[in-house]
């Protein structure tokens, strides 16, 4: 089978596009047939993946690293007359957002399916479609996928996930399997940065990590590249002190003008959105009636039958022109209005989101968890200004395939009067007036129209992880206040900084020691200001973080990066209905029994403390079986099973 008849199969019936196969199978040599470029493999090495919105990213990198992993292993398992480097056995891959890994893993599984089905004698992909993707995000029970380094694995998790684990202090993971993840997310893994474009110091800690793994004196086992891949890919935050960018550049995939032209992408790359600025603006004067002028705007040039998607830059106004618009008395049902943002827990986000993705009549109101990834195609896009990267994402949620001949975005003008004005927040007033400047020529949101504009990046001073600073890394005690190393400015941009609420009923003055841990489906993730604030409301809310050195709840005073709190019911803060609020009045149903399993302390690991003893000597022969068998099953140098 061809790799082209491989993509085929794993999509259902889509075939790839020319840049897919180059991804996967090399460049064609001049003397090459198709058929004999498309059933080889190429080689595996840090790359820049540039292509615009809608063309299949997702589905080139996964089965790309499928192909030349696992459906054509020879590469893999013994020395090959190409000379090429055999590929990781992990493909890491690490998104900005919750919304887009949901859909990653959701894509990922149906191809896995498919292929399964097709290749049943093939073991290593019937593994896979059993036990992968591994998803590592906030509440989500990744399984025991570490006790098995010798397996192939599709790890798919937000970046405060995975970077955490790559920095040694994995959010959410019990600290004694922080080295583990440690150890097989450095090495013999392919990661794939995908919309670098939202996570800010994320791009600067992978390209660092990159360096370092390259780095002679650190280096890895098995290789371990990194992908960086956006529509609007900016490769300056890539040169970093330990990884400078060659005097040829960075090797990248993007598409040629032989592939613009081809009629399967012009369709897309053409497909027009007509772009025009609307009477409505967001100023100081304007803010207070916003919301309700907002509404009666989308109710206004909302088509029957169709999408309209509005995107607002803040999670706030979100919910305000959600609620306006729900209270009309026009021809829209409240049943068809969809709210989208980060501040929701996963159950309440679901009701939601069955509605952004489903078919018909439908408004959605959201905030940027909509602007990167996600599949849809509204006919109407309007959109609030924000930075030129931003705006060509929401543009890419409009008119996606070209199906829509009356398609249209409209944006709104946010015009605070001076820096410190928090009308522009989260963005700052030199990347608006840019953005400004850049629509003010657009005519047409086309992806081909959009390639002609260029926008100057501004340069951005961010924390740098330093050598020293990986290497401090190695140690993962806590300090003597029982809390630990913080590397929350290595993984996103300060203000973004998030930790994760759960609501329970607590009767007592704090919660008993036995309270369970909490589920995926019962975490809300909320900024680290926001937290602040509600803590210090006159209310005196009650909330609670677990301290691991005293196996206890004890009560929050502050907020801390990456903190897990349980929060009492009636202290409040979260609406079903519109996700976090910070208002005492709005108290949310547990999703949880308040008892069951002990929260993980330092004297009681699960994994560790089982009630029987064993001989220090007896412990080391377990040991050392355990390990044989692990490094039997890794095609490791002798002198690498013997260290």
């Amino acid at each position: 089978m061809t790799f082209d008849e491989f993509f085929t199969t794993a999509t259902g019936g889509s075939a790839p596009y020319a840049y897919q196969c180059r991804l996967a199978c090399g460049e064609k040599q001049p003397a090459e047939t198709r058929e004999a470029w498309l059933e080889r493999g190429t080689d595996c090495a840090s790359k820049l993946i540039e292509i615009p919105t809608g063309l299949g990213k997702t589905a080139a990198v996964v089965l790309a690293w499928l192909w030349n992993r696992v459906s054509i292993p020879s590469l893999n398992s013994q020395p090959s007359t190409l000379n090429l480097p055999s590929w990781p056995r992990r493909l890491v891959y690490c998104l900005p957002m919750r919304t887009l890994v949901e859909q990653t893993a959701d894509a990922a599984k149906e191809w896995l399916r498919r292929l399964a089905a097709e290749f049943p004698d093939n073991q290593d992909l019937k593994r896979l479609w059993e036990t992968s993707p591994i998803i590592l995000m906030g509440g989500e029970d990744s399984g025991d996928w570490d006790l098995h380094p010798e397996r192939e694995a599709i790890l798919i998790g937000t970046q405060d996930m995975l970077l955490s684990r790559a920095l040694n202090r994995g959010y959410g993971l019990s600290r004694y399997r922080w080295p583990m993840h440690f150890g097989l997310l450095n090495n013999d893994a392919l990661w794939v940065m995908d919309e670098v474009q939202l996570m800010g110091v994320g791009v600067a800690t992978s390209a660092q990590l990159d360096g370092f793994r390259h780095d002679a004196q650190l280096g890895t086992i098995g290789g371990c590249p990194t992908w960086w891949m956006s529509a609007t890919l900016n490769p300056a935050p890539l040169s970093t002190v330990d990884h400078i960018e060659p005097a040829s550049g960075w090797p990248k995939v993007s598409l040629s003008p032989e592939e613009k032209e081809a009629p399967a992408l012009r369709a897309r790359l053409a497909a027009t959105k007509p772009v025009r600025e609307a009477a409505l603006k967001l100023s100081t004067a304007t803010k207070t009636g916003y919301p309700k002028a907002l509404a009666e705007l989308i109710a206004e040039k909302h088509a029957a039958g169709t999408l309209t998607l509005v995107v607002v830059n803040r999670v706030g106004r979100a919910q305000d022109v959600y609620a306006q618009l729900r209270k009309l008395k026009k021809d829209i049902e409240p049943e068809r209005v969809a709210l989208i943002h980060s501040r929701f827990r996963s159950v309440d986000r679901a009701r939601h989101e069955r509605l952004l993705f489903g078919d018909g009549d439908r408004i959605v109101i959201a905030t940027q968890a909509v602007e990167a990834g996600v599949d849809v195609s509204a006919r109407l896009l309007i959109t609030e200004l924000a930075p030129w990267s931003s705006l060509v994402q929401r543009f890419g949620r409009c008119n996606r395939k070209g199906e829509d001949k009356d398609a249209e975005v409209l944006w709104i003008d946010v015009q605070p009067q001076d820096e410190k004005d928090e009308l522009a927040l989260p963005y700052d007033l030199p990347a608006l007036k840019t953005a400004r400047e850049a629509l003010s020529t657009l005519a047409d949101a086309a992806s081909c129209s959009l390639e002609t504009v260029s926008v100057p990046v501004p340069v951005v001073i961010r924390p740098v992880l330093r050598r020293k600073d990986l290497v401090d890394l190695f140690d993962t005690t806590p300090d003597v206040c029982g809390h630990d190393l913080d590397i929350s400015r290595y993984v996103r941009d300060g203000e973004e900084n998030d930790v994760q609420l759960f609501w329970r009923e607590v009767p007592d003055e704090r919660p008993a020691t036995g309270t369970i841990a909490p589920l995926r489906r019962e975490l809300c993730r909320v900024s680290i200001g926001e937290f602040d604030k509600f803590l210090k409301a006159k209310a005196k809310p009650r909330a609670f973080i677990w301290n691991a050195l005293e196996d206890s709840w004890q009560e929050a005073k502050r907020a801390r990066p990456g903190g897990l709190y349980l929060v009492a019911v009636e202290s409040g803060g979260y609406s079903e209905d519109l996700g976090w609020t910070r208002e005492a009045a709005h108290r949310p149903l547990p999703l949880s029994p308040a008892s069951g399993e002990a929260r993980e302390g330092i004297s009681s690991d699960p994994q560790s403390f089982r009630r029987a003893w064993l001989s220090l000597a007896q412990h080391t022969t377990d040991v050392v079986a355990e390990l044989r068998a692990i490094a039997a099953a890794l095609p490791l140098a002798p002198q690498e099973s013997a260290a």
